[in-house]
């Protein structure tokens, strides 16, 4: 019998292992200043991360939010989204943390991906759309 197995009233029962969980580190300023120049129109308030996105109407706003959702869940770190008709706004915090953390930067620069490549699906789509 494993260490994790127990036999009760002639059944096996099996123990739960603690759950071992790792949270990164807050940045320091510093770190957090030299990171901010890797991810361009980013920028800092208090414990986040933050940038605004700008685009043609409602409806371009809502389909890069939901690209930013799949990222988000692959990742398994969530923005605060706010949506202003042609205007997103991502913020993010490493909340077990409490403050910003390399993970917060990973995933601004995949969300950069994702509005960059949205204009260039865009684009290929009008192009199609005229030759």
């Amino acid at each position: 019998m494993s260490h994790r197995e127990k036999i009760h009233g002639g059944k096996k029962q099996f123990r739960q292992e603690p759950k071992i969980i790792y949270v990164m580190p807050v940045l320091t300023t510093k770190q957090i200043k030299a990171s901010l120049k890797a991810v361009a129109n980013w920028s800092q308030r208090a414990q986040t991360i933050c940038r605004t996105f700008k685009f043609e109407g409602f409806l371009n706003s809502i389909a890069f939010v939901n690209r930013i959702t799949r990222v988000a869940q692959n990742l398994n770190h969530y923005p605060d989204i706010d949506i202003r008709f042609d205007q997103v706004t991502l913020t993010f915090t490493t909340h077990d943390a409490g403050g910003i953390t390399e993970k917060d930067f990973s995933v601004a620069r995949q969300c950069d991906e994702v509005f960059l490549s949205f204009f260039v699906f865009r684009s290929m789509q009008i192009t199609s759309l005229t030759t």
